[in-house]
């Protein structure tokens, strides 16, 4: 090895400028993160509050934490002084480092014009690349206000960094002010029920009033440092929880995450009860996990079901009714006014929970009608016998002769019969098979009932109707679209028996 000296020196000289520019690359995952490893620094030094004010050109981080020393910023100073050797720069990278001051650093991450951090004890400038260090010995700090500042000046992106402060802070312990207004201690407000994680597990889970996503916040200092997604597709939960990391192995938190969560579901059904505007959304999740898992127990157990007198009930009430007597149901908002037999249990069900009883094997009936059914329906059938005998009267026409028939004209009388002589089609106050179906030119209505002189019952439809003309084009392009003729021409005979 011919290598001089000086030249071996160059190779192992240690480049602290390199150091400092991969730093932000290494500890955010996206730029603008800087501004939250600020709060985190802060929080690190005991700060109770954060106060954090984003502009266009100028970023305010100040704190109430446990003050900067003196120190801390001479070495913040010289790792920033070119003038320094390298050595020596990198020395006091280090006493930083493990001096848990490394955060500090985050300010010059988006590459700042100008950065200053003051305390009671000392003032830090670096500007253009030149640092300048002065003492302030005897500064005192008011209660309330402020005790360690950063401020830098910079071209960024503030609606980006404002995002990222909300969204990693939110979990935090400490109050972390954004221009005046609380973004921290907000992590689980949407929650529907939440609890504390047993030790030695430090964090909350909760279950969201919303989404279908399961979302583990990783915590680092109480404040967001990763987001581990997680379906719960296998366990039907679905929960959020945010959990400081170090204090359990990973491989064993999302199992006890989902043991916790579980314990929640348990607490869903007084949620139910307590809050009504909650209701639609503890079924929702209620019903997700039977669904999924096949279990009904969790579901079952609450009394989610609405009855006609305004009780709830649960699945197991049901099925216990349902073992006396017949169940029936009518639509949550229903608004006629129905009745079940005596003794009997009518429920009120909303699309979701018919779903979900029709799937726990429970039988559901409609109400049975009013007794003054049967007479209204007589009524309608005298009403329809009056009618059709004055239009029979008065319907002209000459029959059409079979030669003069069209194919589809053929096809819509010969179908029409073969259901009136099978009864699956009734012409009105008319024996079951005695009706002949023909077709007429001229006379009045599409379809009405008449006699000839020798008795024989008749379904007459006449040919120059719209109904008419439209049924035999619709047998023509398909046989099966009889039925849907028959209803059309003659409203209440399909189906009648």
């Amino acid at each position: 090895m011919n290598e001089s000296p000086g030249r071996l020196d160059d190779l192992l000289s240690i480049d602290v400028d390199s150091e400092l520019r991969k730093l932000p690359v290494n500890a955010f995952a996206v730029r603008e993160e800087y501004v939250v490893e600020l709060i985190r620094s802060a929080v690190l030094r005991g700060a109770g509050t954060v106060w954090v004010c984003i502009g266009l050109r100028r970023v305010v981080v100040a704190d109430d934490g446990k003050p900067l020393s003196l120190d801390t910023l001479a070495a913040a100073a010289q790792v920033f002084d070119r003038t320094e050797a390298a050595d020596r720069r990198h020395e006091a990278l280090s006493a930083l480092t493990a001096g848990g001051s490394l955060g500090l650093l985050a300010a010059w991450a988006p590459g700042p014009r100008r950065v200053r951090v003051t305390s009671p004890e000392g003032a830090l400038t670096v500007s253009g690349g030149q640092p300048r260090l002065e003492a302030r010995p005897g500064v005192g700090v008011k209660a309330g206000d402020p005790v360690n500042t950063v401020e830098l000046t910079r071209f960024g992106k503030p609606a980006r960094e404002r995002e990222c402060v909300c969204e990693m802070v939110r979990h935090a312990a400490v109050r972390v002010l954004l221009e005046g207004r609380l973004v921290s201690r907000l992590g689980a407000e949407d929650a529907l029920v939440r609890e504390a994680l047993p030790a030695p597990a430090s964090g909350t889970v909760w279950v969201p009033a919303s989404g279908e996503a399961c979302r583990l916040h990783l915590l680092r200092n109480g404040i967001r440092h990763r987001l581990a997604a997680r379906t719960g597709a296998r366990s039907g939960l679905v929960y959020h929880a945010a959990v400081e990391t170090g204090c359990v192995p990973e491989r064993d938190l999302a199992r006890l995450v989902e043991a916790a969560a579980a314990a929640l579901y348990a607490r869903l059904a007084a949620v139910h009860a307590r809050r009504p505007e909650r209701r639609e959304r503890v079924e929702e999740l209620l019903f997700r996990h039977a669904r999924i898992t096949g279990d009904t127990s969790l579901a079952g157990s609450a009394p989610l079901f609405l009855t006609a007198t305004g009780d709830r009930v649960s699945l197991a009430e049901i099925r216990d009714a349902g073992s006396r007597e017949a169940l029936y149901a009518v639509d949550l908002r229903a608004r006629r006014r129905v009745a079940a037999p005596p003794g009997a249990l009518l429920l009120r069900l909303g699309p979701r929970q018919r779903e979900f009883l029709t799937g726990a094997g429970v039988a559901l009936r409609p109400p049975p009608s009013r007794a003054r059914g049967p007479a209204i329906a007589r009524g309608l059938a005298a009403f329809w016998t009056l009618v059709t005998s004055a239009a029979a009267t008065v319907t002209g026409g000459r029959g059409v002769r079979p030669e003069e028939l069209s194919e589809g004209e053929r096809q819509l009388v010969a179908l029409l019969q073969e259901m009136v002589d099978t009864g699956r089609l009734r012409v009105p106050a008319a024996g079951r098979g005695n009706v002949r179906v023909t077709l007429s030119a001229g006379g009045m209505g599409a379809a009405v009932r008449s006699r000839t002189r020798a008795g024989q019952e008749q379904l007459v439809l006449r040919r120059e109707h719209r109904l008419v003309r439209m049924a035999a084009a619709a047998v023509l392009r398909n046989r099966a679209n009889v039925h849907l003729a028959a209803a059309a021409l003659v409203p209440d005979g399909p189906g009648r028996q």
